[in-house]
């Protein structure tokens, strides 16, 4: 289940349940901010609560920055990696 803010049209608010209804996870997304001029919105707090093991997650973003500019990015493949070419 998830709740759309209507007017930015921004997921506010997730929820997954079980097989009986019953909630298991619930995600809160607020504290928005315009990211790159405004061509996106983020969150900056997000709450996460496990309903079963009664635990609470936050998260608070400080600094993003989105789509910057890289001078040089090195990938390192771990040794025991299976490498599949599409």
């Amino acid at each position: 289940n998830y709740i759309i803010e209507k007017n930015e049209m921004r997921l506010i608010n997730l929820s997954v349940t079980d097989s009986e209804n019953s909630k298991i996870m619930n995600i809160h997304y607020y504290d928005f901010k315009s990211l790159n001029s405004g061509k996106y919105i983020n969150p900056y707090e997000i709450k996460v609560e496990a309903k079963k093991d009664k635990t609470v997650l936050d998260i608070h973003y400080k600094r993003i920055s989105v789509n910057s500019k890289l001078s040089s990015i090195k990938f390192i493949i771990p040794n025991d990696a299976k490498l599949v070419e599409w």
